[in-house]
């Protein structure tokens, strides 16, 4: 899905590479996978910048720095 959202966005379709993004990241929670999480909320964040909207990413829970610490903490334990 994040390839599927990254292509799309090299050709322009920025609100289709919004919902491949969007999906990945619902997985790679669903998997308790925080890293994939993470990476898949950055081209998120990317795609979002495109489209001008530079705060959509800033917020949690889709913020990739609320990700990272998790996935730091779990790191710990």
């Amino acid at each position: 899905m994040t390839n599927l959202g990254t292509l799309t966005r090299y050709q322009g379709n920025y609100d289709t590479a919004v919902n491949w993004h969007a999906q990945a990241v619902a997985v790679f929670r669903r998997a308790g996978d925080a890293l994939g999480e993470g990476g898949a909320l950055n081209n998120l964040g990317v795609v979002e910048r495109h489209l001008g909207r530079y705060r959509a990413g800033t917020r949690p829970p889709r913020c990739p720095a609320v990700v990272a610490g998790r996935w730091l903490a779990m790191e710990r334990l």
